[in-house]
């Protein structure tokens, strides 16, 4: 017999970034996934350049994680801006401070 098995990605985005706030990992993992695509897009645009985009797309997901609790709070609420608009805004100031060296040796931190 088969359990069904719940996944948050179903979810709206205003439940799973207060759940995020509160350091649920399952809920940022389904905010990444609803989101990975828009994130790759948009920062391909801004470098021109795949492998770039990547990094900075990369560093700017990880950056929701690490700094979860500077989310403003009105992203919790249900008529909320979509989250993508966040994640624009962190693409946007990683794109602004990254230099050339900055890619080729990009540094990850730990999300632990």
């Amino acid at each position: 017999m088969f359990t069904p098995t719940f996944t948050k990605e179903g979810l709206p985005d205003h439940i799973l970034v207060t759940q995020l706030k509160n350091g649920d990992q399952e809920a940022f993992r389904a905010l990444i996934t609803k989101h990975q695509d828009f994130s790759n897009t948009h920062s391909y645009k801004l470098t021109r350049d795949r492998k770039r985009a990547l990094i900075l797309s990369s560093m700017a997901l990880e950056h929701l994680w690490r700094s979860r609790n500077a989310i403003p709070d009105f992203y919790m609420a249900v008529a909320a801006p979509p989250f993508w608009l966040y994640i624009a805004k962190v693409i946007h100031a990683y794109f602004d401070a990254l230099r050339d060296e900055d890619y080729e040796r990009p540094i990850y931190i730990s999300s632990n």
